[in-house]
């Protein structure tokens, strides 16, 4: 499954002709405790949005939550209070 995907991606464009792969991962689908996406400030960044477990949801959540990231980043929205991560 790997070797096919590194080779579709070499085939996509010159420049990733010879792209290197160092990683692969095909773990468990992320899902929080509560079902909800997280959507929050990186712990380390205010100009860093942490955005994820939101699996089942995928392509069209993906686009959605992307879309309110680069508004939150331009400071023309907020954040949801239901995406944010909480210290235990």
């Amino acid at each position: 499954m790997f070797a096919k995907f590194e080779t579709r991606i070499r085939g996509l464009h010159p420049a990733l002709a010879r792209a290197k792969f160092t990683h692969e991962w095909g773990g468990p689908i992320a899902f929080r405790s509560n079902w909800k996406p997280i959507f929050s400030r990186h712990a380390e960044s205010h100009h860093g949005i942490v955005l994820g477990a939101f699996a089942g949801h995928g392509v069209a959540l993906s686009v959605y939550l992307g879309t309110w990231a680069a508004e939150v980043l331009l400071g023309e929205r907020h954040l949801p209070r239901w995406g944010r991560i909480t210290k235990k």
